[in-house]
């Protein structure tokens, strides 16, 4: 009955830890109803050309230039919302392109600081840009500017997310998740291994729970080098 009970404590821990990491890797808007300024051909829900999709459990607002050609231009102002320690947003295109820009500015002064980024092209990337400590809770923007008419001439920007991965302690409730259940699943291997060897007295009982772990670590390399050579015969 005992271990009954410690099994149910283990599980209903495990199911909690899942929870938490499941609701930490949903990406949902920072903010609600942010207000968005375009000029040219920036438009919302469309303007980049259709590769990876960006898969968010909530709808997430996003806007981009291409609208069917690199040369288009134009420019895009989300916000103002109050500054976090750390902005989160995706982006999609080619920023750094001669005659693009990508900043974050703060309202009501001159003060802006460049997001500087590597070509993403056909996709969406997260991306998490560390803000000044004196900015935090001032209302700032972010600003996307195409003035490019070359090939891969165009961005994509999305509102302000939370969640997903890398995100505040996300990695944190992943790690304990991933041990609590990778313990569970040992603990119970090694329950079976011994109630095999128990009855078949094939060690000594002082040598019984060791016995068990060997048991588990010959299946877990037996495993191993199972998907190894399959993986090898696929090839």
């Amino acid at each position: 009955m005992m271990r009954q009970r410690h099994l149910f404590v283990a599980l209903v821990v495990c199911a909690a830890l899942h929870t938490l990491m499941r609701d930490a890797l949903r990406i949902v808007p920072a903010f609600s109803d942010l207000p968005a300024r375009t000029e040219g051909r920036f438009t919302e829900g469309d303007g980049w050309f259709k590769g990876e999709p960006f898969v968010t459990y909530q709808p997430v607002r996003a806007w981009g230039s291409w609208n069917g050609s690199d040369e288009n231009t134009g420019t895009l102002a989300i916000g103002p919302f109050p500054a976090p320690a750390q902005l989160r947003f995706a982006i999609g295109g080619y920023p750094p392109s001669p005659g693009n820009a990508l900043r974050i500015e703060r309202v009501g002064s001159s003060e802006q600081i460049p997001v500087q980024v590597t070509p993403v092209g056909e996709r969406w990337r997260v991306i998490d840009q560390p803000l000044p400590a004196s900015w935090v809770g001032q209302p700032i923007q972010i600003v996307a500017i195409d003035a490019a008419t070359v090939l891969g001439g165009w961005l994509a920007v999305t509102e302000p997310i939370r969640g997903g991965v890398g995100d505040g302690a996300t990695g944190l409730w992943q790690s304990l998740a991933a041990w609590a259940i990778n313990g569970v699943l040992l603990g119970l291997l090694w329950l079976a291994a011994v109630r095999v060897l128990a009855p078949r007295r094939l060690v000594p009982a002082p040598w019984l729970p060791l016995a068990a772990l060997g048991v588990i670590a010959g299946l877990a390399y037996l495993t191993f080098w199972a998907c190894f050579a399959h993986l090898m015969f696929m090839l």
